[in-house]
């Protein structure tokens, strides 16, 4: 091979070393191209993250600040309810104390009200012979019993001086509508036709129907005896008004009726079952009269019928009894 040959072949490879360098040159720009393309990529993620992770920081900051004055706003609310709670709490207590008190004193007054009707044992309140009035007008009519259980003359003489006592100087009136009170809450208030007086009160008012007569009369009779010997007031019932009247039990079941309402003494000692019948007959216009009840101050008795009544007393006064 010639000099020339050898020129031509180096000259050759040297181009094509070129060729092969300019192609690697090439293939590596056009590799770069794209990695440069996706590290853009990836830095503007990184930037976007980064921006979106200062947003969610602030974010959490925000909801940091906004939850711990809602914490703070819940507990001021927690202290204002428990606040409102133990005022309540207090109210409902004064409530119920206001409420306590206005019972019982409605109570009270509804039972001084009602017991103006006499109904069942209420009649026994209205005998009072421990009245220190009712005691000065039974010394004032008789100077009192001077032989006590001894003298029964002057009994019977002092008797009939405190129903006289009584006949002649309370006037004889009827009652006015009392009103009947409900309990408490409930109901509505009724009307009834009676109106029975303390003892005490029918001396100082002068007036009285037949149980504010009765129950004075039977007062004075138990204060002049000390009350040692027997004195009811009877209840008579009828179809259309009730009377009342002292029974008094004498020696051998006789009886002594005073009605001072009724204008009704009888002075003469019966048995017990015609001493009834006349004070019955007293009575003429009414129908279907019964006994029905006996009261003292210490006694309280009821009765559906007179032969019931009479059952009852037989066995209460013995025969040999005052």
């Amino acid at each position: 091979m010639g000099k020339d040959q050898l020129s031509q072949l180096s000259s050759n490879s040297m181009k094509l070393l070129a060729i092969i360098a300019a192609g690697l040159v090439t293939g590596s720009l056009l590799a770069y191209i794209p990695m440069s393309q996706q590290n853009a990529q990836l830095q503007g993620s990184i930037i976007a993250l980064q921006l979106e992770r200062e947003q969610l920081r602030t974010q959490v900051q925000n909801l940091t600040r906004l939850s711990n004055a809602l914490e703070q706003q819940n507990e001021a609310l927690q202290e204002e309810k428990d606040d409102l709670q133990d005022e309540n709490r207090f109210l409902n207590n004064q409530l119920t104390s206001i409420r306590t008190k206005l019972e019982d004193w409605y109570s009270t007054l509804r039972d001084a009200v009602n017991i103006r009707l006499g109904e069942g044992q209420d009649k026994q309140k209205f005998i009072t012979p421990d009245d220190q009035e009712i005691n000065n007008l039974m010394r004032t009519i008789t100077g009192g019993w001077s032989e006590e259980g001894k003298n029964w003359y002057e009994f019977w003489q002092d008797l009939q001086f405190m129903y006289s006592w009584v006949a002649d100087n309370i006037e004889d009136s009827h009652d006015s509508p009392t009103p009947v009170l409900p309990k408490f809450g409930s109901g509505v208030v009724d009307w009834r036709m009676h109106y029975w007086r303390y003892p005490s009160e029918t001396i100082s008012q002068g007036i009285g129907d037949s149980e504010d007569q009765t129950t004075l009369l039977c007062s004075l009779i138990l204060a002049y005896n000390g009350g040692k010997y027997i004195a009811w007031i009877i209840e008579l019932k009828s179809d259309s008004a009730d009377h009342l009247a002292v029974a008094l039990p004498v020696e051998g079941q006789e009886m002594c009726i005073l009605d001072p309402g009724g204008n009704y003494y009888d002075r003469k000692f019966k048995n017990y079952r015609d001493a009834i019948k006349d004070w019955l007959k007293h009575w003429p216009f009414e129908t279907n009269l019964q006994i029905t009840c006996i009261f003292s101050n210490t006694e309280y008795e009821t009765f559906s019928t007179t032969e019931e009544f009479y059952d009852w007393y037989i066995r209460r006064v013995p025969t040999e009894s005052t």
